[in-house]
C-alpha cells in the first residue's frame, strides 16, 4: 500500500470513528511553536505577579473572557487545525459545502467547581445539522488536570431537552439513565492532542484539581444550510432563551 493509498484509509477510519462514536481523537498534531506563542501571550497579560484566579476576583470575569476569545494565537491554532482537517479531507468526507467558523478560549480554574458543565448536548451555538466541534487542550488534561467525558455513541439518541434541577439551577441538565448503559471516556490528552466531536454527543466537565490553569480552544465549525428541521432548532432555541433568562435573574438579584 503506498502513502497515498495509506492516508486515504487513515482518514476513512477516522471518519468511521467519528460517525460510530461520534467523537475521534488526533494526537500529537499542532506543532509545540504555537503553543509557546500563546503562552507568551498569556504571560504578557498576566505577568509574575498576578494570577487568573486574582485576576477574576478583582475584574469582571465576563469582560476578560470576551477579550480572551480572539488572541492572535488562539485564531492561528485554530486556524491550524482546521487546515489540518481540510486536507486530510475531513469535511468533504462529512458533506459540508461551505463552512462557518467560530473559536473561543475556555479556562477551568483550579478546584473551581461552580463552572463545570453537568451532561449535556452542545446545542447553544447549533444552527445547522451539519455541525462539528473542535476540542483542542492548551495543558495536558485528563481525569486530575481537568478534562471532558464524552459518552460514545450518544449522538445517537438526537436531541435530548435538558431539564434544571432546581429554581436556582442556571445550566440544565441530562439525565444520567440515557447514559448509563453507554461506554464513557474521559479525555486523556497531551498538548498538541486534539478531539473532533458531534455537538450532539453527551459529554461534561471534569474538575481542574492540579495547581495550573487549564485553557482549551472550542471550535464551532458549521455548515451554511438552508433546508434544516426549523422546529428542532427552534427547540433548541428556546433552551438557550430559558438558560439566559435564568442567569440574567440571578444576575440581577446580587
Amino acid at each position: 500500500m503506498n502513502l497515498s493509498m495509506s492516508k486515504k484509509k487513515e482518514t476513512l477510519d477516522e471518519i468511521e470513528k467519528f460517525l460510530n462514536d461520534g467523537y475521534v481523537v488526533f494526537k500529537n498534531i499542532v506543532p509545540q511553536d504555537l503553543f509557546d506563542n500563546f503562552n507568551h501571550e498569556i504571560d504578557s497579560i498576566v505577568g509574575s505577579k498576578i494570577s487568573f484566579q486574582e485576576i477574576f476576583k478583582i475584574s469582571s470575569r465576563e469582560r476578560i473572557y470576551a477579550l480572551l476569545q480572539n488572541l492572535c494565537s488562539v485564531r492561528k491554532i485554530a486556524n491550524f487545525v482546521e487546515n489540518f482537517l481540510d486536507n486530510k479531507k475531513i469535511f468533504t468526507h462529512l458533506g459540508f459545502k461551505c463552512k462557518s467558523t467560530t473559536n473561543g478560549l475556555i479556562i477551568s480554574i483550579p478546584n473551581e467547581e461552580k463552572t463545570l458543565n453537568p451532561l449535556h448536548q452542545d446545542i447553544y451555538a447549533y444552527h445547522s445539522s451539519n455541525f462539528v466541534k473542535l476540542w483542542i487542550p492548551m495543558t495536558k488534561v485528563n481525569k486530575f488536570k481537568g478534562s471532558m467525558q464524552m459518552f460514545k455513541g450518544s449522538h445517537k439518541l438526537g436531541f435530548i431537552e435538558p431539564k434544571y434541577k432546581d429554581n436556582k439551577s442556571t445550566y440544565p441538565e441530562i439525565n444520567h439513565s440515557f447514559v448509563e448503559k453507554l461506554p464513557g471516556e474521559i479525555l486523556d490528552l497531551s498538548i498538541g492532542s486534539f478531539v473532533l466531536f458531534n455537538p450532539l454527543v453527551i459529554h461534561q466537565s471534569i474538575g481542574n484539581m492540579s495547581k495550573n490553569v487549564r485553557f482549551t480552544i472550542g471550535v464551532d465549525i458549521q455548515d451554511v444550510k438552508f433546508d434544516e428541521d426549523e422546529s428542532l432548532l427552534n427547540r433548541m432555541s428556546a433552551v438557550k432563551k430559558e438558560r439566559s433568562n435564568r442567569r440574567s435573574k440571578i444576575l440581577n438579584a446580587k
